[in-house]
């Protein structure tokens, strides 16, 4: 059975979602809204990641988001309070296990890539 990973970038205008197999092959890509910490509440925030998730669960074909690891790189997150808010939406949608969850904020995507 193939292990997925889900990498999710927040951002001001637009939230992207990643899932890739355990071999780093793209299986699925979903867009949402923006889920920006500064400008939006929780609510909006888990919604707009929500709708990108799904979007890439259905192009990966898979039934449901559970993943073996999740990557949050979020803007508007510079604190821990702010890591923990997105903690716990991650963990409240059963992504992957919460010691399998990483956050930080979306410069530290763009200095990977």
């Amino acid at each position: 059975m193939s292990q997925y990973v889900l990498g999710v970038d927040g951002g001001g205008t637009k939230t992207n979602a990643v899932i890739l197999d355990e071999h780093a092959r793209l299986c699925g890509f979903g867009r949402g809204g923006s889920s920006n910490l500064d400008d939006l509440g929780l609510d909006v925030i888990r919604a707009n990641i929500s709708n990108a998730i799904h979007q890439a669960c259905q192009m990966a074909g898979l039934a449901s988001a559970s993943f073996a690891s999740a990557f949050f790189g979020m803007a508007g997150v510079v604190s821990l309070c702010d890591r923990y808010a997105i903690q716990k939406i991650a963990e409240d949608m059963h992504l992957a296990p919460a010691e399998q969850i990483g956050i930080d904020h979306d410069c530290l995507f763009a200095g990977l890539a």
